[in-house]
């Protein structure tokens, strides 16, 4: 959609403008495992997904320590340590931290133990994730959102946007 005035925004740049002021205002307003739900829930409606996870743990033992599910059986990642270090998406997310990454992004991962054992067991045949590390101290904070149904791909327009978020 296009926009009749230079000073008016697009639909969509309102509600990511919306998205923006919601996240950084309710940061601090309620609990962290509530806040990041409410806006995996509110992210939901700028990139179609259909369950999400948002977490950090430690990227060298690759634990997950804090973790938020919507739409999905918690097991999603608790179970997932059983290959996380057998996982090739993992494994480009940690080298590419800062830009958004998806299962098609890396070569073969649709025949590899990870996907086999876990994601395809729980039901997700197509994430979108992106790492962002804190430099002191190892910490790394995650972002994945999930499609179940394949082969329905993230688009360019929606990478770009959780790149930048």
């Amino acid at each position: 959609m296009m926009s009749t005035s230079k000073n008016k925004p697009v639909d969509g740049q309102r509600a990511l403008s919306d998205f923006l002021l919601e996240l950084y205002s309710g940061v601090h307003a309620s609990d962290e495992s509530d806040f990041r739900a409410h806006m995996l829930e509110r992210m939901s409606r700028l990139i179609g997904f259909d369950c999400a996870v948002w977490g950090g743990g430690q990227a060298e033992d690759r634990q997950v320590t804090d973790l938020a599910i919507i739409e999905h059986d918690p097991a999603l990642l608790m179970n997932w340590q059983e290959v996380a270090d057998q996982d090739g998406f993992c494994d480009l997310t940690l080298r590419r931290m800062g830009e958004a990454w998806t299962f098609d992004d890396v070569e073969g991962f649709r025949s590899s133990l990870a996907y086999h054992e876990h994601w395809r067991r729980f039901g997700v045949n197509q994430m979108m994730s992106v790492i962002a590390a804190e430099p002191m101290d190892g910490y790394v904070s995650f972002l994945g959102l999930c499609r179940e149904s394949a082969p329905r791909r993230f688009s360019e327009d929606a990478r770009a946007l959780m790149t930048l978020l």
